[in-house]
């Protein structure tokens, strides 16, 4: 419903707690919580390459290949909606 620039990013095979350390922290204890098959050091390098893109862009003003869609990451679903009138 967003009526500026939207932004989606979906992590293939990932879980709720995959967004979190505790995979790294406690893989078993992450295991009877519930995480993704993503490995987790991949999944927390694919959560900081977008926030990093996405700050560098918007605070910096420097353009991002991610996020202009260059596909970097297999396991990356990235989506980005820009309404007319607002350019890239």
């Amino acid at each position: 419903n967003a009526t500026d620039a939207a932004y989606s990013l979906c992590i293939k095979d990932s879980g709720h707690l995959n967004f979190t350390d505790l995979p790294r922290i406690s893989p078993l204890l992450s295991g009877m919580l519930g995480v993704g098959t993503v490995d987790s050091l991949e999944c927390i390098k694919i959560v900081n390459a977008y926030s990093l893109a996405f700050f560098d862009e918007h605070l910096k003003g420097q353009s991002s290949p991610l996020l202009d869609g260059e596909a970097v990451y297999k396991e990356a679903e990235f989506q980005k909606r820009i309404p007319v009138g607002m350019g890239n």
